[in-house]
């Protein structure tokens, strides 16, 4: 859209999502094991990463 104008149509589950997403991230980072879920996420995306460049560039 131009000039401005909302598409609330989108606008309004990509909030939700948002909120929803932000509600999880901050019961899972203050619980008890917050370091291991942490830890364990980032080296779960940096292996899916590395997985996606070698099948990318070999």
């Amino acid at each position: 859209m131009s000039g401005g104008e909302i598409d609330w149509l989108w606008a309004i589950p990509l909030a939700l999502g948002g909120v929803i997403g932000s509600l999880i991230g901050a019961h899972f980072s203050l619980g008890q094991n917050a370091a291991t879920w942490v830890f364990w996420v980032l080296v779960l995306v940096l292996g899916l990463e590395v997985i996606q460049l070698c099948i990318k560039f070999l």
